[in-house]
């Protein structure tokens, strides 16, 4: 990280001490108005704040750039983005981005993410700006996104618990305090989460940035864990900064306490997100545009406020979780042996007959002409199936009376609770 001296030496029309002044923004073209107050933390630390609004890396990143060019590059110019940049900005060590695969491009900086067994994955990250909105991207090839450091979730599972955030920064800087860390590249990607990434962690820290993001994030995060049916516990932290990179670069020496004590003041996450429900209004959540005037009239979603999501397949290609697949045939072609099949192999996380493996779940059957005894029960047996994450509904009590236990005739659908329907 730049220090104190080297980054008050770069800073143009300071005013006041020299450890406590304002002086102009490095982060925004005003030279007019001095908006950004500096002090010297108790540590020897830099505490910056843009009244303007500049965030903390960004204003930390824009004069460690400076510096580097020496004052001879062209304003306007753009810098490659090196690990050493890359690494001042972020208050990190070139060692600790190198032993995490972040490596060197002829463009910038290539984030390498791997899978659990240490292969690459299918799609990566390119880095050519110390601030991931002004310079990320995703290096395209087939396959979706996976969550970052899914490689190194064996840590977790050691300790039992795991740190949740967005980005790739602030899980370098988990592991640079050697705290096991996740990263989600963003709050509308939580679906890349798998029940696999959360296998024998018992406890989630889900850090929250202080915007609407960071709300978003939380509330997907709640939702993803309980499509993946985890039974773990889960938590809101909040820190006394934006995220965990700023808390490392302001707290210094004092980071793990920091960090400890927003853990021990950590709220269950479905608190969290009850809370934030009651008080966001019911529109806020996505804008509609209305057409026309009166009682009628079309209610539109502009696809400018619509994230893009990748498909999340529970069998490749094939079945999409979280869609309506269904399964048509004449009567007696096998239809609902194959559903069977299907919710088999997921009970137990089996391979598909083609390629690529069930993701575990627990199964939902709604039966209405096959016996459970004589035809389901022996049916999943013969499939292999886990008997014990397989239910069957039999009635549904509305208004304190059952309803019929079938859902209608002739209707066998059988539901995969992780999000994925199969119908025969």
């Amino acid at each position: 990280m730049i220090s104190f001296e080297d980054f008050r030496a770069q800073l143009k029309g300071r005013q006041g001490s020299a450890d406590d002044f304002v002086a102009f923004c490095p982060a925004h073209s005003d030279r007019e108005h001095r908006s950004l107050h500096v002090t010297r933390a108790a540590n020897g630390g830099i505490l910056a704040k843009c009244f303007v609004g500049c965030a903390f890396e960004k204003i930390i990143s824009a004069t460690t750039v400076s510096a580097t060019t020496n004052g001879n590059t062209p304003r306007n110019h753009t810098v490659r983005l090196t690990l050493e940049e890359f690494a001042a900005a972020k208050g990190l060590t070139v060692e600790i981005l190198i032993a995490n695969h972040v490596k060197q491009t002829e463009r910038g900086l290539r984030i390498t993410y791997l899978e659990r067994d240490g292969v690459p994955a299918r799609q990566q990250r390119s880095r050519t700006h110390a601030i991931a909105k002004e310079g990320s991207s995703w290096i395209k090839d087939a396959g979706s996104p996976i969550p970052y450091g899914r490689w190194r979730l064996d840590e977790a599972v050691e300790l039992g618990e795991l740190l949740v955030v967005e980005g790739e920064t602030d899980t370098l800087t988990g592991w640079a305090h050697n705290v096991p860390t996740l990263g989600i590249p963003g709050a509308d990607m939580v679906k890349i989460l798998a029940a696999d990434d959360l296998r024998a962690i018992e406890r989630l820290y889900i850090v929250e940035e202080p915007d609407q993001g960071g709300t978003t994030f939380v509330a997907r995060m709640a939702e993803r864990l309980g499509e993946l049916s985890w039974r773990g516990s889960a938590f809101v932290v909040t820190l006394p900064v934006k995220d965990l990179n700023e808390l490392h670069q302001v707290a210094g020496d004092d980071f793990a306490e920091q960090l400890l004590t927003a853990k021990t003041a950590a709220r269950p996450i479905a608190d969290v997100v009850s809370t934030s429900r009651r008080e966001t209004p019911e529109s806020a959540a996505t804008p509609l545009v209305e057409a026309g005037t009166g009682e009628n009239g079309p209610i539109l979603v502009s696809l400018a406020d619509v994230a893009p999501e990748s498909v999340e397949w529970l069998w490749p290609d094939r079945i999409a979780r979280g869609k309506l697949a269904l399964v048509i045939g004449e009567p007696g072609e096998g239809k609902s042996f194959m559903t069977h099949d299907l919710a088999a192999r997921t009970t137990r996380g089996l391979a598909w007959p083609d390629a690529g493996t069930a993701p575990a779940g627990a199964i939902i059957i709604l039966a209405s002409e096959d016996g459970l005894a004589d035809t389901v029960r022996p049916r999943i047996d013969r499939q292999d199936g886990d008997v014990r994450r397989i239910s069957v509904l039999r009635a549904v009590r509305v208004g304190g009376r059952f309803t019929s236990r079938t859902p209608g005739s002739g209707a066998t659908p059988t539901r995969i609770t992780s999000g994925s329907a199969l119908g025969p």
